[in-house]
């Protein structure tokens, strides 16, 4: 057994927009997180940037480019693309990032206390509480 990091880790200066969205909701809300899973957790961050940057530039290409002949062929990204996102989902069940990857480690996500809206109204009625 490890001990939980004390506090968030700073996110590495080098990820993109959607490794540093990644770190900062996992580091936030997966508390069974330790400092050995910096690396692995670095990793899978760097990853999701390199699929949203496959992403982008098959966006631009389009799906198919010109091959040898001029005949339209898969962009070759695909491929690439493909594995990528394979490598992520290995890494995210690997973290427990995933509902499968929890249920293996026998981790339980508690759910939020849901508010309904009948129940905020009667709350700013009574001064906050809903009782």
């Amino acid at each position: 057994m490890v001990d939980p990091i004390d506090g968030p880790p700073s996110p590495p200066a080098d990820l993109g927009p959607a490794g540093s969205q990644a770190w900062d909701e996992w580091w936030s809300s997966a508390t069974w997180l330790a400092a050995s899973d910096v690396p692995i957790v670095r990793l899978l961050c760097r990853m999701l940037d390199r699929a949203a940057d496959l992403d982008a530039r098959i966006a631009v290409d389009g799906l198919t480019v010109p091959g040898s002949q001029g005949q339209p062929v898969a962009h070759p990204l695909l491929g690439v693309a493909a594995g990528v996102r394979s490598l992520i989902l290995g890494l995210a069940n690997d973290c427990a990032f995933t509902p499968a990857g929890r249920r293996r480690l026998g981790i339980e996500v508690k759910a939020q206390p849901t508010v309904t809206a009948l129940e905020r109204m009667v709350a700013g009625r009574n001064g906050g509480s809903t009782r």
